[in-house]
């Protein structure tokens, strides 16, 4: 499939995340810099799936668009977590996203699989806390 033009706005457009209200939760800024970097994962995501339909179809100019919008995200990543890092949790939602952040940080292979024994028990770990903390247990 041949990735035109007219798709490129869609793709480098940020998804939203569902909206909670966090007004009162003294964990208000780390959990919008926990939506901040799903967000920024999606769009991720999305620009890497664009990238190679661009590179199945041939098209090398897509595809280094898209490739270049990817790395575009960097900067902006790594300031959302160096911030998200800093702040302790202080509520178990604060908690929850930090550990749905961790999840989704997981490095895994085109399967889904962890890259390896470190990645797998970081992903164990918050699996365990989600269902704990989110009343899966």
């Amino acid at each position: 499939m041949l990735i035109t033009a007219a798709l490129a706005p869609m793709a480098v457009a940020p998804v939203v995340a569902k909206v909670i209200h966090i007004e009162d939760n003294p964990d208000a800024e780390l959990i919008t810099l926990c939506q901040r970097v799903l967000n920024i994962e999606d769009t991720w995501d999305r620009l890497f799936e664009l990238e190679c339909e661009a590179d199945d179809a041939g098209d090398k100019v897509e595809r280094d668009r898209f490739g270049d919008a990817q790395r575009a995200l960097v900067p902006e990543m790594n300031e959302t977590l160096e911030a998200l890092h800093e702040i302790p949790a202080q509520t178990t939602a604060g908690l929850v996203w930090k550990a749905k952040v961790m999840r989704r940080r997981v490095q895994t292979d085109l399967d889904g699989d962890a890259l390896n024994s470190e990645e797998e028990a970081v992903r164990s770990l918050t699996e365990d806390v989600l269902r704990l903390l989110e009343g899966r247990a």
